[in-house]
């Protein structure tokens, strides 16, 4: 099934009992929806930032854990498409993103390869550092908040909802991680070593709320 737009809202014209749309008066059909067309063009580059990201900190998290290149791989993976396909199972939004822009797929599986074989060299530059690992989960975790509650948006949910899954989309690919390798969630169910750690759950639904509130 592809993703459906849901028509836009029907505004009485008042002569003769004639109706128009929104948008120009005109009316629109259900039909299949890009992923990339709920989000603002803007943010498309954070979105591939986002998913860059975390399937590169999944990867990691996977390689500690003593897992070989296909396992890191897929726990790289499910980290970084976990939350969105979470999300659109739950707006019926089906196939789910990754399935119609294989581009995210790819993506995934391309920086977890890199990322498993290039984990020395990265090392070596500092790319590994925990600064720059935390900078990299903190643009990945605001980038899906906002995208998830944009998809919430364009599918007309509620606030709450679109908060939901602006929170979903921005940490159910963590828990998943987490749960796949064993090891006592931080920062989304238990506070995490540090500060830092304890608002990373918050933090993507206070992104997620901000922001429908802004464009609502």
């Amino acid at each position: 099934m592809p993703f459906l737009r849901p028509p836009a809202a029907r505004l009485c014209t008042g002569t003769g009992g004639r109706t128009k749309t929104a948008r120009e008066g005109r009316s629109r059909r259900w039909g299949p929806v890009s992923v990339l067309e709920t989000v603002p063009a803007g943010l498309v580059f954070l979105d591939y930032l986002g998913t860059a990201a975390f399937a590169a900190s999944g990867c990691l998290v996977a390689g500690q854990a003593g897992m070989d290149t296909l396992g890191c791989v897929f726990v790289g993976t499910i980290t970084a498409l976990g939350g969105g396909t979470v999300r659109d199972v739950l707006l019926g939004r089906l196939p789910v993103f990754w399935f119609r822009e294989t581009s995210f797929l790819l993506l995934s599986i391309g920086v977890g390869l890199a990322t498993f074989f290039g984990s020395e060299s990265l090392e070596t530059v500092g790319l590994l550092r925990a600064d720059a690992l935390f900078l990299g989960d903190t643009l990945g975790l605001g980038a899906f908040a906002v995208v998830g509650a944009q998809a919430a948006i364009s599918a007309a949910m509620p606030f709450s909802v679109c908060c939901l899954c602006g929170m979903l989309t921005a940490t159910c690919g963590g828990l998943v991680r987490d749960v796949l390798v064993g090891r006592r969630n931080q920062g989304i169910l238990y506070s995490g070593e540090g500060e830092a750690g304890a608002l990373y759950a918050p933090t993507a639904l206070a992104g997620a709320a901000l922001y429908a509130g802004l464009v609502s």
